[in-house]
Parts: C-alpha cells; sequence; structure tokens
C-alpha cells in the first residue's frame, strides 16, 4: 500500500511548439517540456491538458506492481492517452507503454492501470504520460516522473511501540508491517526491516514444502531481547502456478511463516488472509523470515532443545520453543517431573518453557516430561534441565 508516500501532480500542457510553462498543484513546482509531434499549424487559441495524476513517490518492495491513477482534461478532445515506463537505467528505447484509444474521442478521461512488477526494481521506476489529439495528430507528454524503490526501512523504536511499513506500490493487496507494542522493549533500538531476494537465502527442506520461499523478509539486530511479543505481517505474490518438489500445487491454506536459526528453517506459523496476500503472526525474535508451504504434523511442534540451561541467562538454550503454535490451536502444554507432579501450563503464544514453574520460579535441574494434544493426536517428550 502506498497512501503515506503517494504525490499528487497537476501539470497543465499547452500546445505550442518549443513552448514551456510552469504549474503550481499541492504546492509542487513542476517543470512540462511540451512537444509537438506535428507540423500543422496552431490556429489563436491555444488548446489546454490538465492531468492530475497519483503516483507513489517511493516503495519498499521489489517486484510488486504500481497503480497509477490519471485524471484528464482538455479543451480539445483527444483519441488516445499512453502511460509510457521502464526501468531507470534502461535506454530510452526500452519504453514500454499501456495505452487506452478513444472513438469517438473525449475530453476528459480518468486513467487506471497497473505498472507490471517485473520492472519494479531497486534501479527505480521511470514514467510518463502522453495525451494525442484528435485534432491533427498532435500530442504532448507530461515531465518524467521518477519512482525510487528502496526495499529496506529503518526506525528508531522505543519503549513506546512503534511500527515500521515497507510500503509496495499495490493498494488492493496487504502491508508487509512490524507492530511492535508498548513496553515491548526496554530503550530505543535501531530496527531495519528488509525484503531480500528468495533466491539469496539457503534452500528449503525439513518442514519447508518448497526447494524455494515466495517471499524473504529479515528484521535486524537479531540480539534484541523483547518483554512482549510482537505483530509481523509479511506479503507473499499470487502464486501463479508455483509448485511443491512433487509438482503438487501450492494452495494459500498450507503457507506458513519460518525462521532460519542458521541451520534450518523452522516453523513459526501464522495466519493467511487469501484476500490481501499476507501471512501474520506472533514472535518476539529478530532473524531471516520466509513464507513457505509448510509440512505440518503433531510432531512439527515438539521443541529441538532437549537440554536447556534456564539459569545461564545468557541467551543460548534459555528455554525450549514449540515452534508454529499460536493461541488460534487452542493448545495447552503441561511440563510434569518425573514424579509426575504438574509443574507449569502454557496455554498461550508464545508456547516456549523457560525452566520455570507456575510461580515463577527456575525449577531443580533434572528431566522433565511434556504433553500435549494437538488435532486429536497426543504428543510427549522429555527436556533436561541443567543449572
Amino acid at each position: 500500500m502506498f497512501k503515506r508516500s503517494r504525490k499528487k501532480v497537476s501539470i497543465i500542457l499547452c500546445l505550442a511548439m518549443g513552448l514551456n510553462i510552469m504549474c503550481f498543484s499541492c504546492s509542487m513546482l513542476i517543470a512540462a517540456t511540451l512537444q509537438t509531434i506535428s507540423s500543422v499549424a496552431l490556429v489563436s487559441l491555444i488548446p489546454e491538458a490538465m492531468i492530475m495524476f497519483e503516483i507513489p513517490s517511493e516503495v519498499n518492495i521489489v517486484g510488486s506492481k504500481i497503480y497509477v491513477e490519471a485524471e484528464i482534461m482538455t479543451e480539445i478532445t483527444m483519441e488516445k492517452v499512453s502511460l509510457y515506463y521502464k526501468k531507470v537505467s534502461e535506454p530510452e528505447t526500452s519504453y514500454r507503454a499501456i495505452t487506452r484509444e478513444f472513438t469517438p474521442s473525449l475530453s476528459t478521461y480518468e486513467f487506471k492501470d497497473y505498472i507490471p512488477g517485473d520492472v519494479v526494481t531497486t534501479d527505480g521506476v521511470n514514467c510518463y504520460i502522453e495525451v494525442v489529439y484528435s485534432d491533427g495528430g498532435v500530442s504532448t507528454k507530461s515531465a518524467a516522473q521518477i519512482i525510487a524503490v528502496n526495499p529496506s526501512v529503518t526506525k528508531i523504536i522505543g519503549p513506546e511501540g512503534g511500527t515500521i511499513v515497507l510500503v509496495d506500490g499495490n493498494p488492493e493487496d496487504g502491508e508487509v508491517c512490524l507492530e511492535i507494542p508498548a513496553g515491548a522493549l526496554e530503550s530505543e533500538i535501531e530496527i531495519t526491516f528488509s525484503q531480500k531476494d528468495p533466491a539469496d537465502v539457503p534452500a528449503g527442506f525439513g518442514v519447508a514444502g518448497s526447494v524455494n520461499p515466495l517471499a524473504v523478509y529479515e528484521i535486524l539486530p537479531e540480539n534484541i531481547e523483547f518483554n512482549l511479543p510482537y505483530k509481523l505481517t509479511l506479503l507473499y505474490f499470487d502464486l501463479s502456478g508455483e509448485v511443491k518438489e512433487d509438482g503438487t500445487p501450492i494452495t494459500e491454506g498450507e503457507l506458513k511463516i519460518l525462521w532460519w536459526d542458521g541451520f534450518e528453517w523452522r516453523l513459526v506459523g501464522g495466519t493467511v488472509n487469501s484476500d490481501l496476500n499476507t501471512v501474520t503472526t506472533s514472535l518476539d525474535h529478530n532473524t531471516l523470515f520466509a513464507v513457505f508451504p509448510a509440512l505440518i504434523n503433531e510432531l512439527t511442534h515438539c521443541p529441538r532443545q532437549r537440554i536447556i540451561t534456564p539459569a545461564s541467562q545468557d541467551g543460548i538454550n534459555d528455554y525450549a520453543s514449540f515452534d508454529g503454535l499460536t493461541d488460534t490451536d487452542n493448545v495447552s502444554i503441561k511440563i510434569y517431573d518425573v514424579t509426575g507432579r504438574k509443574v507449569r501450563t502454557i496455554e498461550i503464544a508464545p508456547y516456549q518453557w523457560d525452566g520455570r514453574n507456575d510461580d515463577s520460579d527456575i525449577v531443580e535441574s533434572g528431566v522433565y516430561i511434556y504433553q500435549y494434544e494437538y488435532n486429536g493426536k497426543k504428543v510427549s517428550g522429555v527436556i533436561v534441565v541443567a543449572k
């Protein structure tokens, strides 16, 4: 979405050979260079065209189409309107066009269309609008507009909380958004939220149901301690025939957020909004996150940590994580000591055991048993606490 970064531009275009005019709209000064592509003599009444179009000045998502809306009004009728676009780095001969032709000709027109995502790269996008009039083939074009594409946003977030959004150019889908609640941070932290190229990250295996993720994002720095979980929403593009390793199509219901632990992709989970092409979840740590189709069963959520050392509080094996469980799963995890005495019940996200009992005291060193039920199947395992 780009509502916060849109700019409205009014351009008055006069059809006079070699004439340049200046106009003000929305407190913005723009020079429009007029080009007459005909040697037809002009009458004394100089026709004018007003083009008011809305485009984002900057987007933060590579590969997402950009919506362009323009209202065009002319003193004489027009037979054609074209939106020309290209990557900034491409030569002038690389412009592509989206054209509307009118029969009969019109004096007003509302242009609405998208610049395709394949030109939305870190090079940036160059575009302009050209109007061709029905009076002798005379035409004129607006000044070129540059849309910057920067797939990274850095913001300082403090104890009061805050939001970081990666703005895209498509109002029909959702926002890539990081929402940190008040009280989650002890002090001000500079946080960087970036989109990454799926081809530049490790391949999926294990719980990942495809080799390549559909989308990848990174949140830095990784060593932040959050007092409260934050909300993360990631955007994926339309699946467009994407398939898994066995050749079967990927469905939106299979999509989950996974995180990279340095060795493998691990399940976070998340809720899919197929209307907005987003997956949303709660997290309490920063790292590399990706949208994959996930291979999930009742054992997927078993913690990989067999031994935890909660008393050391050194950031290494401080807790055991039951990957991928969310509040919507309505799972109750119970922790027992070897005598069968229940020491802890975990019923809300994040589903983690930090080696403490229900009174928040660190338990004694020893062997502990966890049990939970998922999709009607009972699961149990062992965790060792070492002080």
